[in-house]
């Protein structure tokens, strides 16, 4: 029910006539340039509906800092997007290269080697040797 009044005041709010010249504090879209309110930007990314549940989340569970609750809640609710890739050649405990990568995300770094084995199965990465070795 609060949600809804706020929501309802904020969209009721005119944004456009701001005096600021930082373009952080901008409006997202003027309503002379494309005809969409903020209502029906708020309808087609489903906000509403995404910060009803992230206020009951932080309700239910009690945060004592619920804006720290809410930012990392709706951090796990986004897509993690690779931001960067970092390979490297290594040996494994026999002796034999393989690869090693580093995918970084906004949810972190993440690290997974690739095994060096004898499994063929109809799944599995195809060992590929340049003969090379040097490396």
């Amino acid at each position: 029910m609060i949600f809804a009044r706020l929501l309802a005041a904020t969209t009721q709010h005119n944004f456009s006539k701001r005096k600021t010249q930082n373009p952080r504090y901008r409006p997202l879209r003027s309503n002379r340039e494309n005809n969409m309110s903020i209502q029906e930007y708020i309808e087609e990314h489903g906000l509403g509906k995404k910060v009803e549940d992230v206020i009951n989340a932080a309700v239910k569970a009690k945060a004592p800092e619920p804006i720290a609750f809410m930012a990392e809640y709706l951090k796990k609710q986004s897509p993690a997007t690779i931001t960067k890739v970092v390979a490297r050649q290594i040996f494994d405990s026999r002796g034999n290269p393989t690869v090693e990568a580093d995918v970084y995300t906004h949810k972190g770094m993440f690290r997974a080697m690739t095994p060096s084995g004898a499994s063929t199965g109809i799944h599995e990465a195809v060992e590929l040797r340049d003969g090379d070795v040097t490396k």
